[in-house]
């Protein structure tokens, strides 16, 4: 190089690198020389001249292609740079495009930013603007997945994205403090950086995860909700994690969406599904998922446990809970674990509950989180301290810290702390009580004094093991819990109801049954999208109207004990998502619909298919169609029978 020229390194990701002679996944860097005067269009123009496959795809006449994403540095076209800016000097230790200067510019050097060409889709309406993004020159150190391989206690901190109102770069201020604090700070695993939990429309968390990986040298957790999406949106997700050298992400259902669209039904993608999917697509990668143990009703506590277990079988690396404060209830989970089988390392979340919190999650009650009014009392007394509370919170939340890695889980996700200074008094905490209560018994003696008699449960908790609902029944080894009868009984219409739909399932619609011989033919002679197939949908509509039906065109019935998961508010057939409150649906406007499907299945002695069968989506383009005769047609997607873990 000489004082006057320098090079500019361009990464492209996804199919972008089969057009450079890769194999159009994962990403490719290709360095390119630029001298004075050059400009993104220049470099883009000397990489499309060496590549003139890449220029068809690149290029609309002067204009960029609309399936391509462009970003300099870590921003994307718009935002602070534009197709014809200059290659010059850019912000802080990523500027782009001069060699270093004082020694006659002979030395060789790698500039520190890239120009990066990422492929994507037309962005869906509920992707909002773009924002900037991150470039990493290499992959963090994956120190979760390392350490989770290795069986070692994790702990990670949860940064909650804020709304994509903020600008971004106040909004990643207090994320880059805690990733500093993370580089210098062994005790911290990683940082989780969530995706739509402040609002419907918050910053990218791949944007952000990037640049925590850059700040802290190991890789965040990454967030991703699947409210309103749809597998493309994943796929997009794990192209830009793969870009950035990201390879852990926890996948949920999400909450509900707090402004559904107008003139649509608001469609989940379901974790299960994204699990199958991202794990097909990215089979090295670490994908987490969630489970709620603070649930309190037998339907409600087995839906969770046995779609836990679903996930385990579709590809789930880990687990992390619901946060909660009953650490009985972690006793349970870890114990039913181990009498299953299930091996993926289990990290408890938890958050700083200080007064202030208590009150706030008393009055909007988040989903799926269960905060007593005794226990609200008596954070409560904690406020009139001069710091209102905050330092006896620190203590609640390191003793639980404490409490999980006793009882077995293999590490936690804090939540509440953003500020890093109070980060490293807790971890402090933490090290003093790992000295002061060296047992077991220590341990539950601090923790029942500092919760002072407070119920952390509501009134007739079910507990799967019957020493948890007596006293002192801490104290009894795993292994020794006596499991409790399971007695939930469905209603005499429900089993009505099932009864008659199986049974005509079995006589017409069944693979070799009298009406599936007779009627597929008749079905094969109806072409998709004829008057007659019309006719036939409308009759469908009619017929099962009282079973909720939406003509989504691929029944599932016969997979989920007769009980449609069309009228699961979030569509969702692989089972229930965390949200319930005791057996009501998160909607609030029913009971949660998989409950049914439990009680026919204890009953029936099914309950194996809740957590072995994989119910694929309904495919968008089937909707609105007849499930008769695209089932009778075989066009149904096939369930899938998942392995054991």
């Amino acid at each position: 190089m000489t004082a006057d020229t320098g090079a500019v390194t361009v990464e492209a990701t996804s199919w972008v690198t089969k057009f450079l002679g890769g194999d159009g996944v994962g990403r490719m860097l290709v360095d390119l020389p630029v001298g004075p005067g050059a400009t993104v269009r220049s470099v883009l123009t000397e990489l499309s001249t060496r590549h003139p496959e890449l220029a068809e795809a690149l290029w609309n006449g002067r204009d960029l292609g609309e399936h391509m994403e462009v970003l300099v540095n870590d921003a994307v076209l718009g935002i602070a740079h534009e197709i014809d800016s200059p290659v010059a000097a850019a912000r802080g230790s990523t500027a782009l495009a001069r060699p270093p200067q004082g020694d006659g510019g002979s030395r060789s050097s790698r500039p520190g930013t890239s120009t990066g060409v990422q492929a994507s889709p037309p962005r869906p309406p509920w992707a909002g603007p773009l924002t900037n993004s991150a470039r990493i020159s290499r992959p963090a150190d994956n120190v979760l997945a390392r350490r989770l391989r290795a069986g070692d206690f994790v702990l990670s901190v949860e940064f909650v994205t804020p709304a994509a109102s903020e600008p971004l770069e106040a909004a990643l201020a207090p994320a880059l403090t805690l990733a500093g604090r993370a580089k210098r700070d062994a005790r911290i695993t990683a940082i989780a950086v969530t995706d739509r939990v402040k609002s419907d429309d918050d910053h990218d968390p791949v944007v952000v995860a990037g640049r925590v990986a850059e700040t802290s040298g190991k890789a965040p957790l990454v967030h991703l909700a699947g409210k309103d999406r749809d597998p493309a949106w994943l796929m997009a997700a794990l192209d830009r994690m793969s870009a950035r050298g990201l390879d852990n992400a926890l996948l949920v259902t999400g909450d509900a969406v707090r402004r559904p669209p107008a003139g649509r039904r608001v469609r989940y993608y379901d974790s299960v599904d994204m699990l199958l999917d991202a794990r097909a697509a990215r089979p090295a990668a670490t994908l987490a998922a969630v489970v709620s143990p603070f649930k309190y009703r037998e339907e409600a506590l087995l839906n969770q446990y046995l779609k836990m277990a679903k996930k385990e079988r579709a590809g789930a690396d880990a687990f992390i809970t619901q946060i909660g404060w009953d650490m009985l209830k972690l006793k349970e989970l870890v114990a039913w674990r181990e009498r299953r089988g299930l091996r993926a390392p289990l990290l408890a979340a938890l958050l700083l509950l200080t007064p202030a919190r208590a009150r706030h999650l008393r009055a909007v009650t988040l989903p799926g989180v269960v905060v007593t009014e005794s226990l609200a009392e008596r954070v409560a007394r904690d406020a009139g301290a001069a710091d209102r509370g905050l330092a006896a919170a620190r203590h609640r939340l390191a003793l639980q810290i404490v409490g999980a890695r006793r009882l077995g889980c293999r590490g936690v996700q804090l939540t509440g702390l953003h500020d890093a200074d109070r980060l490293a008094r807790l971890l402090d905490e933490v090290d003093a009580l790992e000295r002061d209560l060296p047992t077991g018994h220590a341990w539950w003696d601090a923790w029942r004094a500092e919760i002072g008699g407070a119920a952390v449960a509501p009134p007739n908790p079910v507990y799967l093991f019957r020493e948890l609902g007596q006293p002192d029944g801490w104290q009894i080894a795993n292994d020794a819990l006596t499991p409790v009868e399971l007695v939930a009984t469905p209603s005499a219409r429900e089993r009505a109801v099932h009864r008659t739909l199986h049974t005509l399932d079995r006589v017409v619609f069944a693979p070799g049954s009298p009406g599936a011989r007779l009627l597929r033919p008749l079905a094969r002679a109806a072409p998709r999208g004829s008057a007659l197939e019309r006719a036939l949908t409308g009759v469908e509509a009619v017929v099962k109207a009282p079973l909720g039906c939406e003509t989504c065109g691929f029944c599932r019935l016969p997979s989920t004990m007769f009980v449609c998961p069309e009228t699961c508010p979030k569509g969702l057939a692989n089972g229930a998502c965390g949200g319930t409150d005791g057996n009501t649906c998160e909607f609030r406007d029913r009971e949660c619909i998989h409950n049914p499907k439990y009680r026919l299945g204890l009953r029936e002695g099914t309950l194996g298919s809740l957590e072995s069968e994989a119910i694929p989506r309904v495919p968008p383009d089937r909707r609105g169609t007849c499930s008769w005769t695209n089932h009778l047609r075989g066009e149904d997607p096939a369930v899938r029978r998942l392995p054991s873990p």
